[in-house]
């Protein structure tokens, strides 16, 4: 499965959102690093009725999280993961990038002006639980762990990397390995493609 992760860089009103959100971090009170998990109602519903397999650790995804932007050598972020369903995110792809099909993760950029950085992060990542159900099924693999690969898939945009061309796809997907391997988590996306992690960047 290739991840279908998008970034929209120019969006002028804020998108509309109606979550629950994690308890802040302690972290929080540092406007330099602010982190937080979000759930969607019509998800939190789901969850809360669904089976064990589907149930979220949202404190686990968080630490592992910060774990890997410390990884990445990110000091500086403002970063909002909210975990949606296939018919929020169908929304928000057909709102701001013209296509109504559901997808995985959608990464907004929230810096002024909107240019990638490689140690700082201000925007939102919009992770698809029920994508993220249907690809833990298929990939033999825990629900918790797709959704942290859509989360770090959604960082790496926005610290500038791309995957549009197969260079880069592969190169993107090994770091997002490495990264999971160097906070303990393990390969989710698994290649074979040997990538160095050192100073986050290729």
């Amino acid at each position: 499965m290739i991840l279908d992760s998008l970034i929209y860089n120019e969006m002028n009103d804020s998108i509309p959102a109606d979550q629950n959100a994690s308890p802040p971090s302690d972290d929080e009170e540092d406007s330099t690093t602010c982190l937080r998990i979000m759930v969607d109602p019509d998800v939190s519903s789901s969850i809360s009725n669904g089976p064990s397999s589907e149930q979220l650790d949202l404190q686990w995804l968080e630490s592992s999280l910060a774990q890997a932007l410390t990884c990445l050598n990110v000091s500086e972020f403002t970063l909002n993961v909210i975990v949606v369903g296939d018919a929020y995110i169908s929304n928000l792809h057909g709102n701001y990038l013209n296509d109504p099909s559901t997808t995985d993760v959608i990464t907004f950029n929230l810096l002024n002006p909107p240019q990638p950085s490689r140690d700082r992060i201000d925007g939102e990542i919009y992770i698809n639980h029920d994508e993220a159900i249907r690809a833990a099924s298929d990939r033999k693999h825990s629900l918790s762990h797709e959704l942290l690969l859509y989360s770090l898939h959604g960082i790496l945009h926005l610290l500038g990397y791309d995957d549009h061309d197969p260079k880069d796809h592969r190169m993107m997907h090994a770091l997002e390995d490495e990264v999971l391997t160097s906070i303990g988590i393990g390969r989710v996306f698994d290649t074979d493609v040997a990538f160095t992690v050192e100073g986050g960047k290729p």
